[in-house]
């Protein structure tokens, strides 16, 4: 199974600017495509996350969260910036 790295999984979402699961897997298919050649990529999406982020003046949970197998994370802020785990 082809998988992506957080780095390429912050790449797929700061390209798309959605949260739409089937627009980040074309995304990553469109970025990645040599990849990605047999099979969508494998990614999810949960409302909310496990931590919070140094967001502005506060610490806040992200609104959602997006990865991709083994856990490569990335929490999106409810102003769609984006936070590696």
């Amino acid at each position: 199974m082809a998988s992506l790295t957080q780095e390429e999984l912050l790449q797929v979402y700061e390209t798309a600017r959605t949260t739409d699961i089937e627009i980040l897997k074309k995304t990553a298919v469109q970025l990645f495509p040599e990849r990605f050649s047999d099979e969508l990529p494998k990614i999810y999406l949960i409302k909310g996350g496990t931590r919070g982020f140094s967001h502005g003046d506060r610490c806040s949970p992200p609104k959602f969260t997006i990865g991709t197998p083994p856990l490569q994370q990335i929490g999106i802020m409810e102003d769609g910036t984006a936070y590696p785990y």
